[in-house]
């Protein structure tokens, strides 16, 4: 089974009519590369993969050539030649797209990591110039309360397409124009959002980070208090001590109670302290009435009254679904909070129902009760880096006759296969 998702996704691998380096899309269905996850998956290339580090890098330079004199970085990038493309079109969008955020894993921080690997420093250069300037359009166009607190404007700005959270209130899917400064006329707009939030403070600390590796303390010092401060905000704006939740705060200063994935976000980039950790962790990570449920982790808290019981009927639901594209990204908070056995429970669960699933492809979500495949995006990027990195780390779990290592019976041309038309 690894083998066969291995050489799919390396099979991705093409190039972009309005690129000039092959690239490693998300999946068969979405034609381009989406912010939220095209960099991370590069990222992943290289380090489960041992892919080829220009084509990781690719993934991430392609939003800096887009990049907006103004320092806005586009939201996707669609492929001219894919056969979804025209539908795209049809709706408004551009090959190039600037209509929401869509930033769930922060760009500086997977630039700084593939910098570690590849010692490339002309690409930090430019991933430390672009991802600054991206820090100061965010600030300029979506802090507009003044609350020291970044703010969502729509449904797609942080990817969760149908998630209450993102859309109850009649906030809409994108903005007006399809330009991500402009806030939509709803009464509960603009939200003060802390997951949002979190992936700056990440992109901030990073920042600092890559200041330090350039020789810029002055950099580095300004970064730390800028994070430090959004940090402050955060938990200021969007902490319910009593519930142990961060929410999002409506335009009338009222929180909104959704308890949904939004919260691993806040865990992930560091911006809770130890003890509120655990609370969160415990009360609902590894909660059954929570996220904990047969097939972890569901798109939204199974006791929360938002939560779509039904939402199963719609293929790529937030409301409902356990989704690839959260589980790819526990390893980057897990593991450095002590939850490896966790995590690796998580990973051996997925890897059952992958076990099930075959032959048949994978997609992008499963279902939290019955392990059951949504037909969302078949061979799904984040879904298949998941399950690799999953057979790699349990090496000794039962499937392991059946699923391999992942790559020991590869060659290096398998791994970095990429179409004779690109070479």
């Amino acid at each position: 089974m690894v083998d066969h998702w291995t050489r799919h996704l390396c099979s991705k691998v093409k190039r972009f009519a309005s690129l000039p380096n092959p690239v490693l899309p998300i999946s068969d269905e979405y034609p381009g590369l989406w912010l939220e996850s095209a960099p991370y998956d590069g990222l992943q290339y290289l380090r489960l993969l041992d892919g080829d580090p220009a084509i990781a890098e690719a993934n991430v330079e392609c939003f800096f050539k887009h990049q907006r004199p103004d320092g806005q970085l586009p939201c996707y990038i669609l492929d001219a030649d894919h056969p979804h493309t025209p539908h795209y079109l049809e709706l408004g969008a551009k090959l190039v797209n600037y209509s929401q955020i869509q930033e769930l894993v922060p760009l500086a921080w997977v630039a700084l990591e593939m910098f570690k690997i590849t010692k490339n420093e002309e690409f930090l250069l430019r991933a430390y110039s672009a991802c600054s300037r991206w820090d100061a359009w965010l600030v300029a166009n979506r802090m507009t309360r003044g609350q020291g607190v970044f703010e969502i404007f729509c449904e797609f700005d942080m990817g969760y397409d149908f998630s209450p959270r993102a859309h109850d209130g009649g906030i809409p899917k994108a903005c007006p124009g399809n330009e991500a400064r402009n806030c939509p006329d709803a009464g509960c707009l603009p939200l003060l959002a802390p997951d949002l939030s979190a992936v700056v403070y990440g992109a901030r600390k990073a920042l600092a980070e890559m200041a330090g590796l350039l020789g810029r303390p002055n950099d580095q010092t300004t970064w730390l208090t800028k994070a430090e401060e959004l940090r402050s905000a955060i938990y200021a704006k969007c902490w319910d001590e009593e519930d142990d939740f961060f929410y999002d705060v409506d335009a009338s200063g009222d929180l909104r109670r959704y308890r949904t994935i939004h919260i691993t976000h806040l865990l992930s980039e560091g911006v809770v302290t130890d003890a509120h950790f655990d609370r969160i962790y415990e009360r609902y990570i590894k909660s059954p009435d929570h996220f904990w449920t047969q097939y972890p982790l569901p798109s939204v808290s199974i006791s929360d009254p938002s939560f779509s019981h039904d939402g199963h009927q719609i293929p790529n639901n937030w409301g409902y679904w356990s989704n690839g594209p959260c589980m790819y990204r526990l390893s980057r908070w897990m593991i450095k909070n002590g939850r490896q056995e966790d995590l690796k429970g998580i990973m051996s669960r997925w890897l059952e129902a992958a076990e099930q699933r075959w032959p048949e492809d994978v997609t992008q979500a499963i279902d939290p009760f019955s392990g059951e495949w949504s037909p969302a995006s078949p061979n799904h990027s984040n879904t298949l880096f998941f399950l690799i990195e999953a057979a790699q780390t349990l090496e000794s779990h039962p499937l392991s006759s059946k699923t391999g290592n992942g790559l020991a019976s590869l060659s290096r041309a398998d791994k970095l296969m990429v179409p004779p038309s690109l070479g």
